[in-house]
């Protein structure tokens, strides 16, 4: 997640505002916004975790040759899309290693704005990274403090098993396809709501509920208020019309 993904999730969602609202895009053009997007991604990375952290390019020589560009590209995108790889891991470590959280991980979302000064009790909600990765590379997280999100599969099963993953999936699409068919209204706060949404499916795929929520929310409630202040603005009377009144 981190800052790579607001950049993508507001590129994306405006690409997408464009497409619905002013003019259909091309599917060539698609495909060269996605091979530009990947590279863009992939040099975000190597500019904010390497060159400022360490003042060079460790991936990559001064004089990268075509092969070397290609290997961090692939390996960036693939480490991106770990998760997938994370979801069978899990679904073996469960019920051995890892006990079903029955709900836990959503529970976070609406117990992370309390503080744990208020409540101490709030330290039992861990998020689906934060559970997998204690289980399983507990170094990782005490040590490096890094997580590794198991996917929105992955969560579904560990919270529910398999049943959660198939009711999951269905309630996600149904979601998903509420958003759409609001948005062909094609009313400026339902098709921007449903842009950012649909902007952050990658997200929802490859992290967790809570975290690509919150992205969301983050991302979505100031555009609409910000849309909703505008559009008053527009409907609001002139100050022709008020000095005539």
């Amino acid at each position: 997640m981190g800052s790579r993904a607001n950049t993508f999730l507001v590129i994306l969602a405006g690409v997408i505002l464009y497409h619905c609202l002013y003019k259909r895009i091309s599917l060539p053009v698609v495909m060269a916004l996605v091979s530009a997007g990947a590279i863009g991604l992939v040099a975000f990375h190597l500019y904010f975790r390497e060159y400022l952290v360490l003042g060079e390019l460790v991936s990559v020589g001064a004089r990268p040759s075509l092969g070397e560009l290609w290997d961090v590209l692939t390996k960036s995108l693939g480490g991106d899309f770990f998760q997938i790889q994370a979801l069978t891991i899990l679904v073996d470590a469960i019920p051995d290693l890892i006990s079903f959280h029955n709900g836990a991980t959503y529970m976070f979302l609406l117990v992370a704005p309390i503080p744990s000064s208020i409540w101490p009790a709030k330290a039992q909600f861990l998020t689906s990274p934060t559970a997998f990765t204690l289980a399983l590379w507990p170094k990782k997280w005490l040590v490096e403090g890094i997580t590794i999100p198991p996917s929105l599969m992955g969560e579904m099963y560990l919270n529910f098993g398999t049943a959660g993953v198939f009711a999951g999936m269905i309630a996600f699409g149904a979601l998903y396809k509420l958003m759409h068919v609001r948005a062909e209204s094609r009313r400026p706060s339902a098709v921007l709501i449903n842009s950012i949404v649909l902007a952050t499916m990658v997200h929802y795929i490859r992290a967790d509920f809570p975290a690509a929520t919150v992205l969301v929310v983050m991302i979505g409630l100031p555009s609409y208020l910000a849309l909703r202040w505008a559009g008053k603005r527009q409907t609001g009377p002139s100050k022709v019309q008020l000095q005539g009144n």
